[in-house]
């Protein structure tokens, strides 16, 4: 009885003792919303404070100790400076770009530029932390958290070993040890003047800096990434022979300035830099300042590797806590999730994140065993400090736990939330005024702050290097520190074993990132060894001698696991300098060592990879895997040939650089080697490798240039030429005799020929060029390639046959035989047969064009002999030229023939008072230039005429004569030739060419070439404006004389040009622009027909292309394809289909009868829909247009007359148009592209129309003012015929300021069935009985109406957040008066304007999730039906038996019943394997069986 009368007085003692609750504070009372949202709590917390403080002057010792007091916890995490009058803080600021602060704001500042953002790293008084967050340029603040370090042989472990030797037989081998590259250090100190970070001059290889104190961890990261190793190379660091450069890492604002250095510092060198440190805080996703800024600024060369951290708490067997804690809050507001979390004495703060979709209420409670005292409940948008009782023992503790529950919202649509992430932070610290905390175990709950809002949260404790808590049912995941979660960097694991077999090591941290829960693409990248029981050797310096020696014992940690990462990305930097941090991270992935359970990067569970990423680093692997690998192909283009020439010369060394493709031609690569290099010729069916010193000397000849050609095999020993290594070309061998090289023989045949084409019989004549430098040449055999050869050195061949054909040359040489061929082909045509004129006309002095002269009458024959008058009137007196030319029945024109014609003038009467002349080009009568002499009726001069201005060359002198009544003479012309000209032939000036009618000289298409005496111009002429069939192209040319050549033509074909029609699963409308050739509707669907893709072709009378089974097959009642007409097309999977013919002319004329049509669009390029039918609505006899979706455009009277929902007519796609009368459609070429930019609105998520793709004879529903209808952005809204969905959509914010929004619906399947399979898919809606429909008639028992009836009401349904509701439509005809009902109609319309019921009860579905899958086993294809009763998120993946996702079948939100189709391809569309795999949908796991190969 005494005892428990002593228990109830302690109970009672405590609960009189309790002490007053600490007054909350709203955060948003005291700094703005602007504010809480930019800036992390840290700040927020410091802000307040100082706040408080303002009444006292922070000059009284009393109120500066009460605010270092209130943030003394934080002090331990962050780079706060408690001390100064004005205490100052560090910070990291993220930057609108190129926007400026001014520096008054702050002590000290840093600017470091990015690619999209800036970044500051500054230092301020906390008194300006305010004002600084509230400027428009800084979109996120964070404080500056403290860097912590984190605490076999390497280099054999890593194979770096193997790396450096390369293969040392060949005295010219290059050695891959870092040089070149610069490697970066932020860390502590190293000592920076050891000799093993001395060059060959004893110089230090660190950037100068002040050498203050060296510690040993900093040293010892430096030397394992780079050392030198002692004067023996003993404990050699990775990259041995790399730049080095060192800045420290007091705090985060510190790190990224000096990534930032360090990045200026290395200029266009590579650079790798390594910083084994972090902090604890921070979302784990990647999104801090810190982490964005490292990915802004690692561009291009400049690598960054990080520690992992060493938060594993897997060595604690008794009483484990640990760092992360996962769980579920739930949906009540009345339910918590409870934590608890175990405190042995240290303050301690910890984190909880959550996506900012969520809110929640924050209880905590103190230690008491007897009983539990708990907080009120800390609202979103509160921060508090709780001063509950925390211990039992001691109920009068100062102790208290603060709570900052910002709840940061985005309030304004130019800002992101602080971080740039979408999630929110609750932070709890557990706080004391001295250095110890009560201890024992503390627990928190949370409570959602809506019904339905709970959701999963992750919380860290926060605490520095070593455990002193944690949480007790939590576990190590998500455990690695900031900045490592950032997405450029590559982060590393540590093992405890060197190379092969180990574990994980107990304290290497794991992932995956908050926002990859599967591990797929999160940390840790890779894993390198850090050491257990055999800590990592490297060279440090001794506590007592400055350069001393030593092996390091207890130097383990994924700290020296990051550097051996460090070091072995500078050796492959050396190599492929130009690799950026995404490159080298997928290298170093795709080339890791198995772990100890035999997995691959491939092969990796879900669970392995939140251990060891990709797998244990081998950077032999690493560089093995580069054999093949170039910058101008991704990593995973695996050059076959590059491998397997790699793989079968053991002596290549290691890939010393990339492929470098296209080398001096298209047809040539190679790539260097440590001790050669492979020569790859593209169209090869295998690459060969050289050794260092024939390759050299093939390359110092000219290499590919050379006269030995290019090589035929790789490297051998030539057991006939002493076993020295050997390479046979072309043309000739290089061997290597171990310490020279000597080149065998030379030759190279070669030959050219006088004529490359013409007609049968076609005689060319061969010239041999061969040449050879050791040796002469004794035979030649030539191949002509039409079955005659020849012995001769210079044969003449007949060619007799028309036909293509390729010359061999075949020359023996010191009793070898080597060949080439000719660089083109000889080609011999038919000769022309003979063929009759059958037009000839003339024209004087001017070429009208082709076909534009004078008419002459002459019979068709091969031969034309003609007498007949020609009229010369309009011709002035003087001296003309009269040209003449025929066309034969082939359509080709003779040269121009041509006579002078003299037409005599009228005799002048009376004394010539005027002569004149003029030079080259005519001038009006009296405009030339006048002679002096005395008029007289006989006139005789002689004189001098200047001709300075005149070119060199031929000109024309003209003369003519005028008398005293003013009448004129005949112009009389002679030759003048101007000397001084360049002696030769005159250079040819301009060439120019056309197509089938002559515009006339100097007007037709100039080809490009430099003026010379004699021009070769080859070039491509392009074809496009030209229809398809056959065609003339005339040249001709004009020399610096001015003079043009006579045309020359010749005859050519366009062929037929393909085209490709566009599909998508269900029902299309398409047409085409060229004609199909065959025609037949069979044959231009027969490739989809033969893949098993075509259901159905319809026309516009209902006449069919089907397969009609049994009765027949694929049968065709439509007959060909009709250029003017459209056709319904419908496909079971989305495809293509090419059409080859050849191109319809335009303007094309359609006919249209009154009613529907159904018209093709017959040209190439897009045309505005209203503009190419403007005229049929100017006749009024328009009255509707729709596409293949529905999309319609139509006169909508009051609405706005005409609209257009479609946009443009687009190529390969078909339309209906009605008509009140029959008419026609001209379709030309130039009609207008559209210039309105048409938006579709967004399919929904929550209502799944029954109809496959588009559907078909849609209705289109166009509802009025839908803002004022009460709708809203993201409303889904859909259109109900009984139980069916028949068409929905998504509201957004864009068509609620449209004065209208239009809904389409598909009437049926248009396959003709009465209850087609795609109509059974839909979920009734509640009231809606499965064989109703509206008492218009019932459908057979257990059937579903056929989607939409003409004659049945219109249903509409709306759904909102979470909630279906049904909506009323009031009728409106196109005056805006009230309408009659709305019933459907098929290809009809209607106006309405909706009304949400809110009376009406919502809907919940509550039906059972539920899959299922047929047939199983399968071999084509597997059918899965998955049924959600409510929208929520469904993810539908296939996994293999090793657990590897092999391919995303869904992965959005969703609801109703969803049919979802696996062919049994992987994701890159690879056939799978015959065998067992796992169907995962969402929790749920289907064993689905391959039975064999797709498509056997």
């Amino acid at each position: 009885m005494r005892s428990i009368i002593r228990l109830v007085s302690v109970i009672t003692l405590v609960v009189l003792s309790l002490p007053t609750w600490g007054q909350p504070r709203k955060i948003e009372e005291v700094v703005s919303a602007e504010v809480n949202r930019k800036a992390n709590y840290f700040l927020i917390q410091s802000i307040i404070h100082y706040k408080e403080l303002q009444d006292t002057p922070l000059k009284s010792a009393q109120a500066r100790n009460a605010f270092k007091e209130s943030l003394k916890t934080a002090s331990r995490f962050i780079s706060l400076d408690l001390d100064r009058p004005e205490p100052e803080m560090s910070v990291l600021i993220k930057l609108v770009k190129n926007r400026q602060i001014s520096a008054s704001y702050f002590s000290r500042s840093h600017l470091i530029r990015g690619n999209s953002f800036d970044y500051l790293s500054a230092t301020l008084p906390v008194k300006n932390l305010e004002d600084v967050a509230k400027l428009d340029a800084v979109l996120a603040i964070e404080p500056s958290f403290k860097s912590q370090k984190f605490v076999n042989d390497c280099v054999v472990d890593s194979r770096a070993d193997e790396v450096w030797q390369g293969n040392l037989n060949n005295p010219l081998s290059h050695y891959v040890t870092g040089k070149g590259v610069f490697v970066g250090i932020i860390d502590e100190e190293p000592n920076r003047g050891h000799i093993t970070f001395l060059d060959e001059n004893n110089q230090s290889r660190f950037n100068d800096f002040p050498q203050v104190m060296p510690g040993s961890h900093g040293t010892h990261v430096a030397g394992i990434a780079a050392g030198r190793g002692d004067a023996s190379g003993n404990f050699r660091g990775i990259a041995y022979e790399s730049d080095l450069l060192w800045y420290p890492h007091d705090s985060f604002d510190d790190v990224a300035a000096n990534v930032e250095k360090m990045i200026m510092d290395s200029g266009d060198q590579p650079l790798v830099i390594n910083y084994s440190g972090g902090t604890v805080f921070g979302p784990r996703d990647g999104t801090t300042v810190i982490e964005e800024c490292l990915d802004d600024i690692l561009v291009g060369n400049k690598i960054m590797v990080c520690a992992a951290s060493n938060n594993s708490t897997r060595n604690m067997t008794e009483s484990p806590t640990f760092m992360h804690f996962g769980g579920v809050v739930p949906g009540n507001v009345v339910d918590f999730l409870e934590i608890e979390v175990k405190n042995i004495g240290f303050p301690m703060p910890i984190e909880i994140w959550y996506p900012d979709t969520l809110s929640f209420d924050v209880m905590v409670s103190g230690n008491n065993n007897l009983y539990e005292f708990w907080s009120e409940r800390i609202s979103p948008g509160v921060y508090t400090q709780v001063t509950l009782p925390l211990n039992t023992y001691n109920p009068y503790s100062d102790d208290y736990i603060a709570v900052v529950n910002a709840a940061i919202n985005k309030y304004k649509d130019d800002y992101e939330p602080a971080n740039n992430s979408r999630s929110r932070v609750i932070s709890i610290q557990y706080s004391s005024a001295d250095e110890s905390f009560e201890q024992g175990n503390y627990k928190i709950r949370l409570f959602p702050q809506a019904e339905n809002r709970g959701g999963r949260i992750d919380a860290y404790v926060c605490i520095d290097e070593g455990i002193y808590g944690g949480f007790i049912n939590g576990d190590d995941y998500q455990t690695i520190n900031t900045p490592a979660w950032a997405h450029k960097v590559i982060t590393v694991a540590a093992s405890d074993k060197e190379r092969d077999g180990g574990e994980i090591a107990y304290y290497s941290s794991l992932g995956p990132s908050r926002s990859d829960p599967d591990g797929y693409t999160s940390k840790p990248d890779i894993t390198s060894v850090g050491g257990t029981d055999k800590n990592i050797q490297s060279v440090i310096r001794s506590a007592s001698h400055n350069s001393e020696l030593l092996f390091e014992n207890y130097n383990v940690g994924t700290s020296m696991a990051a550097p051996v990462v460090t070091g072995a990305i500078a050796l492959l930097m050396q190599c492929f300098p130009e690799l950026d941090a995404v490159q080298v991270k997928e290298i170093l992935k795709h080339s890791a060592s198995p772990i100890p359970n035999g997995h691959t990067q491939e092969t990796l569970s879900l669970e392995d990879r939140k251990y060891w990423g990709a797998g244990k680093l081998n950077i032999l692997e690493v560089f093995k895997s580069m054999a093949g690998f170039s910058y101008i192909r991704p990593y995973s283009y695996d050059d076959q040939k590059y491998r397997s020439a790699f793989a079968a010369h053991s002596g290549a060394g290691l890939p010393y650089g990339p492929v470098n493709y296209n080398w001096g031609s298209v047809h040539f690569s190679h790539q260097k080697f440590t001790n050669g290099a492979i020569f790859l010729d593209n169209s090869a069916d295998s690459a060969h490798w050289l050794g260092e010193g024939i390759w050299n000397k093939w390359v110092e000849l000219g290499a590919y240039e050379s006269l030995l050609g290019i090589p035929v095999c790789s490297e051998f020993s030539d057991m006939a030429n002493n076993g020295f290594a050997t390479v046979r070309f072309e043309n000739g061998e290089i061997s290597w005799d171990g310490f020279n090289p000597f080149v065998i023989y030379y030759v190279h045949p070669k030959f050219t020929y006088d004529v490359s084409e013409g007609s049968a019989p076609l005689q060319v004549r061969f010239t041999d060029l061969t040449r050879v430098d050791s040796g002469t040449v004794t035979s030649w055999l030539w191949d002509f390639g039409d079955g005659m050869t020849s012995t001769e050195q210079n044969p003449m061949h007949l060619y007799e046959t028309p036909g293509t054909f390729q010359v061999k040359l075949t020359v023996e040489v010191n009793g070898k035989h080597f060949s080439t061929t000719g660089l083109g082909f000889i080609t011999v045509v038919q000769g022309a047969p003979e063929t009759e004129i059958s037009y000839m006309e003339y024209f004087f002095d001017q070429d009208p064009g082709l076909g534009q002269g004078i008419p002459l009458s002459a019979g068709a024959s091969p031969f034309v002999s003609l007498q007949t008058n020609i009229s010369l009137t309009g011709l002035s007196a003087g001296l003309h030229r009269l040209y003449l030319r025929a066309r034969d029945t082939n359509g080709l024109w003779s040269q121009l023939h041509s006579r002078p014609v003299l037409i005599s003038p009228e005799s002048l009467s009376g004394p010539v008072d005027r002569i004149e002349y003029f030079l080259d080009d005519p001038v009006p009568a009296g405009s030339g230039v006048g002679l002096s002499f005395t008029p007289a009726t006989d006139v005789s001069l002689s004189g001098t005429l200047p001709l300075e201005d005149l070119s060199p060359g031929l000109h024309r002198l003209y003369f003519r004569a005028k008398n005293e009544t003013g009448q004129w003479s005949a112009v009389h012309s002679r030759p003048l030739l101007v000397s001084g000209q360049p002696s030769g032939k005159p250079d040819i000036t301009r060439v120019e060419y056309f197509f089938n009618q002559d515009p006339g000289m100097g007007l037709a298409t100039p080809l490009p070439f430099v003026a010379s005496d004699s021009v070769a111009v080859i070039t491509a002429v392009p074809l496009a404006d030209l229809s398809t069939g056959d065609h003339t192209i005339g040249f001709r040319a004009k020399d610096s004389f001015g003079l043009w050549s006579q045309p020359r033509f010749a005859a050519f074909s366009v062929l037929n040009e393909v085209t490709t029609l566009t599909l998508q699963a269900g029902w299309n409308i398409v047409s085409l622009f060229i004609r199909p050739d065959p025609a037949d509707l069979l044959s231009v669907f027969q490739p989809l027909i033969d893949a098993g893709i075509l259901v159905k072709v319809v026309d516009e009378a209902g006449n069919t292309l089907e397969n009609l089974g049994s009765l027949g097959g694929w049968v065709n009642s439509i007959g060909a394809w009709q250029e003017t007409e459209g056709y319904k097309v419908y496909v079971n999977q989305a495809t293509g289909l090419s059409v080859t013919g050849s191109r319809i002319p335009l303007p094309a004329t359609i006919p249209l009868s009154a009613g529907w049509n159904m018209i093709s669009f017959p040209d190439a390029a897009v045309q505005d829909a209203m503009a190419s039918l403007g005229l049929l609505r100017e006749a009024g006899v328009l009255i509707k247009v729709m596409d293949e979706a529905g999309n319609a455009m139509e006169d909508l009277g009051w609405l706005g007359g005409w609209v257009n929902y479609i946009g443009d007519f687009l190529p390969g796609k078909g339309y209906k148009v009605r008509v009140s009368a029959s008419t026609s459609l001209v379709i030309s070429a130039d009609a207008p592209k559209s210039a309105t930019l048409l938006r579709r609105l967004r399919p929904t998520d929550y209502f799944r129309p029954v109809f496959t793709g588009h559907g078909t004879n849609h209705f289109n529903l166009h509802l009025v003012d839908p803002a004022a209808s009460g709708l809203r952005d993201g409303d889904e809204l859909a259109i109900f015929d009984g139980a069916l969905c028949v068409g929905s959509a998504t509201v957004d914010a864009q068509s609620l300021v449209a004065p209208l929004l239009s809904l389409t619906a598909s009437a049926n399947d248009g396959l003709g069935t009465a209850a087609p399979a795609s109509f059974r898919l839909g979920s009734p809606a509640p009231g809606y009985s499965t064989s109703a429909n509206n008492g218009l008639g019932s459908p057979g028992p257990g059937t579903l109406p056929n989607g939409f009836t003409s004659g049945h009401p219109l249903s509409l349904r709306l759904y909102r957040e979470g909630r279906e509701w049904p909506l009323t439509v009031e009728s409106l005809t196109t005056t805006g008066q009230p309408g009659p009902p709305l019933l459907f109609l098929a290809n009809g319309s209607a106006i309405g304007r909706v009304q949400l019921i809110t009376t009406a009860t919502p809907h919940v579905n509550q039906e059972a999730f539920q899959v299922t899958c047929y047939p199983n086993p399968f071999s084509q294809q597997i059918t899965l039906l998955v049924r959600m009763p409510a929208r929520e998120m469904l993810s539908v993946d296939i996994h293999d038996q090793l657990g590897r996702k092999i391919r995303s079948l869904h992965a959005a939100p969703a609801h109703g019943t969803l049919s979802l189709v696996w062919d049994g391809r992987d994701t890159s569309g690879r056939l799978c394997a015959p065998g067992l795999y796992f169907c995962r949908v969402n929790g749920q796991v289907l064993k689905i069986m391959l039975s064999r190969f797709p498509g056997e």
